[in-house]
């Protein structure tokens, strides 16, 4: 029963550090992190150290999207019935109404986008940060398991839809131009 009581107890420290990180700004990231490493270990829980070391400082996107899922839980929640709804859509085969929820898709991809950028205070946001954060938004329209990472609101990096399907995702930035294939040179 003790070993349950201690691997609870790192569990739940473990839970607790990453709701202190990940609602912060990313700017302290590290130290916080360093801090509740250090005391993780001065109480003996050395697993809960490790996975507290090992979390992730959060990019600017994924950081403004968590903001988003802390304050306001029910954005996630449409997010989800909406990319519930567009996966019945296609799976009917139904045009008309895979037209009618992609113009909403839209809309509330461009609302969230501007709620989650105001309430995360920035203001004349790039147009990267723009993107990724509606691209996280749009990935967790397409993927469930993607929805419920961000109600979770401890994304460490934005997410971006792949491919053309509803149910596609890819866990990284899109590529840089630098990767681009060169064209060759005509004669």
């Amino acid at each position: 029963m003790a070993e349950n009581d201690r691997v609870r107890s790192a569990a739940d420290r473990v839970q607790a550090a990453a709701d202190q990180l990940y609602a912060a700004d990313p700017a302290g990231f590290t130290d916080r992190r360093g801090d509740l490493v250090v005391a993780a270990r001065a109480a003996g829980a050395r697993a809960a150290a490790r996975a507290i070391g090992a979390m992730r400082r959060p990019t600017r996107a994924a950081w403004v999207v968590n903001q988003l899922a802390r304050a306001d839980p029910a954005a996630v929640d449409r997010l989800a019935r909406l990319g519930d709804e567009l996966r019945a859509a296609e799976r009917a085969l139904d045009g008309s109404r895979l037209r009618e929820l992609s113009q909403a898709r839209r809309q509330l991809l461009g609302e969230l986008t501007r709620q989650a950028l105001d309430q995360a205070g920035v203001r004349d946001p790039a147009d990267a940060l723009q993107e990724e954060v509606t691209g996280t938004l749009g990935a967790a329209v397409a993927d469930p398991q993607v929805a419920a990472d961000v109600a979770r609101a401890q994304l460490a990096k934005s997410v971006q839809p792949a491919g053309f399907g509803f149910g596609q995702v890819e866990l990284s930035a899109a590529p840089s131009k630098a990767a681009a294939p060169k064209a060759a040179p005509s004669k």
